[in-house]
């Protein structure tokens, strides 16, 4: 049997403040549950096939591109959202939503996986024209955390690249492995869509594994984490 890579904890934060203390840090900045998703850095998959990041330096407050973004994979929630008419970017509620992609809020609401706005072929394109995607759109929320980071970054996942994203997660657990036992790499792959369009996608890699004490704290935090700020429905662009 192989042996797997462990991680160096000395690079990551979490292996120096457990779960309990972050929360205690957290209450007393912000005040109880206060601590907000779009408090959070976030990135999101550049458009046009672009292979770079752009992630920010919290420190700093600059703009830092990266190939690959590192970190261990705190928690993640699906969620679905739905425009009647094509969304521009702005501050409008979708029409319906879902923080689980199981049960719909708003109109039409209920069942996702029943729902003809989740079938293939019922999105529509800038001209007004059928595409291949669904109407409702379904992406993944996933809290990340970083090297030289306490806080989690939120990496917002595109429809187009949940099906890599869950090849991964299949990789792992014919591993025998959990993703908050995991360090994973994100990269940024350039293809063509049903229309031809360039697009980015991610490409999710197994790195190496965590030690017993990091795996025990990543889990930790990652309940408390996804508890805290996965529950509410929200949206990439919020």
């Amino acid at each position: 049997m192989t042996t797997m890579a462990k991680t160096d904890a000395t690079a990551y934060k979490l292996a120096q403040v457990d779960a309990p203390a972050l929360i205690k840090i957290v209450e007393e900045n912000f005040g109880p549950g206060a601590l907000r998703f779009s408090d959070l850095e976030r990135i999101k998959v550049p458009t046009g096939g672009a292979q770079t990041w752009e992630t920010i330096d919290t420190r700093t407050g600059e703009s830092v591109p990266a190939k690959s973004i590192e970190g261990i994979i705190l928690a993640w929630q699906p969620q679905r959202a739905y425009w009647p008419t094509r969304y521009s970017g702005g501050s409008e509620p979708p029409a319906c939503s879902s923080n689980d992609a199981i049960t719909g809020v708003g109109i039409p609401g209920g069942d996702c996986l029943k729902c003809p706005l989740a079938k293939y072929g019922t999105a529509v394109d800038d001209k007004g024209q059928p595409g291949a995607g669904q109407a409702c759109t379904e992406t993944r929320s996933v809290l990340i955390a970083r090297p030289g980071n306490l806080l989690p970054t939120a990496l917002a996942i595109p429809p187009t690249s949940l099906a890599n994203f869950r090849k991964y997660l299949v990789a792992l657990s014919d591993r025998g492995i959990s993703y908050r036992q995991a360090v994973t790499s994100f990269s940024l792959k350039a293809e063509e869509n049903s229309t031809g369009i360039k697009v980015s996608t991610i490409v999710p890699r197994f790195v190496s594994l965590l030690n017993d004490t990091m795996t025990t704290r990543a889990t930790a935090l990652g309940a408390v984490m996804k508890n805290l700020l996965l529950q509410p429905t929200v949206r990439d662009d919020d």
